[in-house]
């Protein structure tokens, strides 16, 4: 069974997406919408896609889509979400699930209301050196220290760029943020009991750069940095009372490294396929084929701690208020 999805948004993300599904031979992208014809014409062209439009509620109304993913600005997940779950299609929506807690309930509770499945795109925890991370995390030992980071340059940090656009989502807590922030919860299994957090603000209120700082009732500690105008090596340390795992370029790792206290250390490689999609669309699309509502690795309510962790720091941040 090949899982027929519709793509709203045209950037680079979906760009990903629609070459990456081709490869794991479960699904085919039989639409794409965007705001502008031309573009959709042009991204429909560039992937083999038989139908595009300008309008995302047009494509929902086809019948013969599965699935949408949602690769829009995470401004508008929440009411591109629920208008494609209350169309009867199953969603993959892209990191950030939502703006905050209020509106991720929101689209868990129309997927429980319309019976549909419901997955955030967090590609990185279902790559195989992800998987590897986690099986080896028993022979860290007990967890004293993670370290996290996820920075990069733009080189156009004008007035009109979407990352210095509050009213769309800017800033590296949303961007880039959500990495960190996503992988140290997915290790501890559990919130911090405390949360520190510096950032450094643009004119318009946007963070450029953030550090957040946890605390956990067992004593470990998690520093954490995203940053849109500095680039960083995009590294991931865990230390415990055994030893440390490295994962280079851990949004997208395909790296492992493991050392005891001993000194003995081995190093894991797994070459991604693709740009790296293959693995959550692949996963996805089993879900689907087998009528399942949610996933066993990105739960929704693994999402729903993690969008609570960001609301913490969006507090602190001055985005929310409390």
């Amino acid at each position: 069974m090949n899982v027929k999805f519709g793509i709203i948004g045209a950037g680079f993300i979906a760009d990903a997406f629609a070459s990456d599904a081709v490869l794991t031979g479960k699904c085919k992208v039989v639409a794409v919408a965007t705001r502008t014809l031309d573009k959709a014409k042009e991204f429909a062209s560039k992937h083999d896609i038989s139908k595009y439009y300008d309008d995302y509620n047009k494509m929902l109304e086809d019948d013969s889509i599965d699935a949408i993913y949602i690769a829009s600005p995470h401004v508008f997940h929440k009411e591109h979400t629920i208008a494609a779950l209350k169309s009867k299609k199953a969603v993959l929506c892209e990191k950030p699930f939502a703006m905050n807690t209020n509106d991720a309930k929101d689209m868990l509770d129309t997927a429980r209301e319309e019976d549909m499945l419901l997955m955030e795109g967090m590609w990185s925890r279902f790559f195989p050196a992800y998987h590897k991370m986690k099986i080896l995390l028993d022979e860290v030992g007990e967890i004293q220290f993670i370290k996290a980071d996820f920075g990069f340059r733009s080189e156009e940090l004008s007035d009109t760029n979407r990352l210095l656009n509050p009213e769309l989502g800017g800033g590296a807590l949303f961007d880039v943020g959500v990495y960190p922030i996503s992988i140290v919860r997915d290790i501890m299994g559990c919130d911090p009991i405390k949360i520190q957090c510096t950032q450094f603000l643009s004119d318009l209120g946007v963070d450029l750069m953030s550090s957040y700082n946890y605390t956990f009732k067992d004593g470990a500690l998690a520093c954490l940095y995203s940053a849109i105008q500095v680039k960083t090596q995009t590294e991931l340390f865990i230390s415990g009372t055994k030893g440390t795992l490295h994962m280079p370029n851990f949004f997208c790792p395909e790296q492992l490294i493991y050392t005891r206290h001993n000194g003995y250390q081995e190093a894991y490689n797994y070459p991604k396929v693709g740009f790296g999609y293959t693995y959550e669309i692949g996963h996805f699309c089993d879900l689907f084929i087998k009528g399942k509502l949610e996933s066993p690795i990105m739960s929704l309510s693994e999402t729903m701690a993690i969008m609570n962790m960001m609301d913490q720091i969006q507090v602190k941040i001055g985005y929310l208020q409390k």
